[in-house]
């Protein structure tokens, strides 16, 4: 039998036509240089798996961002991710060079207080995982309820399969969020136009307060990025023909969803009616009269609620629980801002139990979670340095607010299922937000998640009203022409 080997003269430098040494059929400039890379991939590697697996990940993601658009767009949409890849990355390696790893007994430190906790609890879950003997206290713990488990879990899972990765999970978390902004960017093309969601894109990539969040140890990255997941599925189920994919994106959906419910409390409900509040807007814009019966019906059912004692009464006590959340809120460390009557924040006496606040007092705790969620922080509620730095970005999101009012009643004449999702996430986190919050810290850190949705609403309301100026400065002229 004849060997299949390669002789050993094929392996030793030999000269080409052009007289250049080649080995294998190649330069030897080019196997010096993959030499050099495949080391310095090998030593990247050695130190940090996620970095190597980062920057793999980021390939097929380009690819996804810039399939089916114009050159002229895709560059844009290109550049813009690249933008946003680059100044995150350059915080997390800036991060990780200028602390000092011997100051404390960690061998990390973090950006955020809470990054501690999520750190050590999943690096312990990893310790019992492997059997590495950890004390009783850090085995205690780690399966203490505090924070979300499940986020622990998912950690501790990736560390013991890479390793510790107290730096890459801060890199793990950004390719999670540009992976949701980019499947909610072509979520929103396809609804609004590539103008409207290129700006809602930026917008959501370079907002200071979500860029800290996307390079964060936090959930934020993760929990965007399987909530986009869940609602661009559901929207390819009633958007695919196939029915083999429908029920594909049907599973991805309810899988999304499931995951979800794991690391917040009350995220399944939301995102179950944000799902909801798409489809009934796509439903009854269908067609006028389905339109007109379905708003007759609804404020008959108003009237038979507000003649209810009985229902009023029902939902007067859920809104009396959800307020003792908001007290439980305010007594916590930090800046706080009340939405209830004083008699309820009496702290050198027995404060009245919530169960006493009468109708007026629970309608008025009601408008004031309102109006607090969109102004909250005043320029008056700020006592540090960071409070004051964050007001620049208070203005930016009131004006948000208002393009996206702008912007609402145009995207339901545009697309009303993509349209009725984002003011159904708006609202359904709104609400959960403003009824519970009462420390300004945690309030911001949850209203940021409703952001994206309000940028990319709002960006349409933007562009329509630049283009109804474009229009007014048009006609102008063509009346000063004809004049003339």
């Amino acid at each position: 039998m004849r060997s299949r080997s390669r002789p050993i003269a094929a392996v030793l430098p030999t000269s080409n036509q052009h007289g250049r040494l080649t080995v294998l059929g190649l330069p030897l400039p080019v196997l010096f240089w993959a030499a050099v890379g495949a080391v310095f991939i090998g030593v990247a590697y050695t130190l940090s798996p996620m970095t190597i697996w980062f920057g793999l990940a980021m390939a097929p993601l380009f690819s996804y961002a810039g399939r089916g658009l114009s050159d002229r767009e895709r560059r844009w949409v290109l550049g813009t991710l690249a933008v946003a890849l680059i100044l995150r990355v350059l915080a997390i390696a800036g991060f990780f060079l200028l602390t000092d790893h011997t100051y404390k007994h960690d061998s990390f430190s973090v950006l955020i207080g809470d990054e501690t906790t999520v750190k050590m609890h999943s690096f312990w879950l990893r310790n019992v995982w492997l059997e590495i003997p950890v004390s009783p206290l850090q085995f205690s713990k780690a399966f203490t309820d505090y924070g979300s488990k499940a986020y622990h879990h998912w950690l501790a899972f990736l560390q013991v399969l890479l390793g510790p990765m107290p730096y890459g999970v801060h890199l793990l978390n950004t390719g999670l969020f540009l992976a949701g902004a980019v499947m909610l960017h072509r979520m929103i093309r396809h609804a609004y136009g590539s103008l409207p969601a290129l700006w809602g894109f930026s917008t959501l990539l370079f907002l200071p307060t979500l860029f800290v969040w996307s390079i964060s140890a936090l959930k934020e990255s993760l929990f965007f990025f399987l909530t986009v997941m869940a609602l661009v599925a559901a929207v390819k189920v009633v958007r695919i023909d196939a029915w083999s994919k429908r029920l594909l994106a049907l599973a991805v959906s309810v899988g999304a969803v499931g995951a979800i419910s794991s690391l917040r409390l009350g995220a399944f409900a939301m995102t179950v009616s944000t799902i909801a509040i798409g489809f009934v807007a796509w439903f009854i814009t269908r067609r006028v009269w389905l339109l007109v019966a379905c708003l007759l019906f609804a404020l008959a059912a108003g009237g038979v609620v507000l003649n209810q004692s009985d229902i009023q009464d029902r939902i007067a006590d859920q809104l009396r629980g959800v307020a003792q959340k908001h007290i439980g809120h305010v007594d916590t460390p930090g800046y706080y801002y009340k939405l209830l009557d004083q008699r309820f924040y009496h702290y050198n006496e027995v404060r009245p139990p919530v169960a006493s606040m009468t109708t007026p007092e629970v309608l008025r705790f009601v408008v004031r979670a309102a109006l607090s969620f969109v102004i909250v922080p005043l320029p008056w509620q700020v006592s540090s340095w960071p409070a004051l730095a964050y007001l620049s970005e208070q203005v930016i999101w009131c004006i948000l607010m208002g393009l996206a009012t702008i912007g609402f009643p145009v995207g339901l004449r545009k697309d009303p299922l993509i349209t009725g999702i984002l003011v159904g996430y708006i609202l359904a986190g709104s609400a959960v937000v403003a009824l519970t919050s009462g420390n300004i810290g945690t309030m911001v850190r949850h209203r940021d998640m409703i952001v994206p949705y309000v940028a990319m609403l709002s960006a349409l309301g933007a562009y329509s009203v630049l283009m109804r100026l474009v229009q007014r400065t048009r006609n102008d002229g063509a009346e000063d022409s004809v004049a003339t």
